[in-house]
């Protein structure tokens, strides 16, 4: 699937695309991984940082 954000450029009228459309292109987005976060995706980076503030909270209330 071609990537609306990738390669529209900006400023570009999104109206023409259904919700459902844009909705998939988000999704493909959110899936991949980013050099950034040490190539994992943003859900995996945002798992990773909530387990690591759930350790912090268990060891800390004991």
């Amino acid at each position: 699937m071609d990537c609306y954000a990738s390669t529209s450029p900006k400023g570009t009228d999104l109206s023409a695309h259904s919700p459902k459309a844009i909705d998939a292109v988000a999704a493909t987005l959110n899936a991949r991984p980013r050099k950034t976060l040490s190539w994992k995706t943003p859900a995996e980076a945002i798992d990773e940082c909530l387990s690591q503030i759930n350790k912090q909270r268990v060891a800390t209330a004991g």
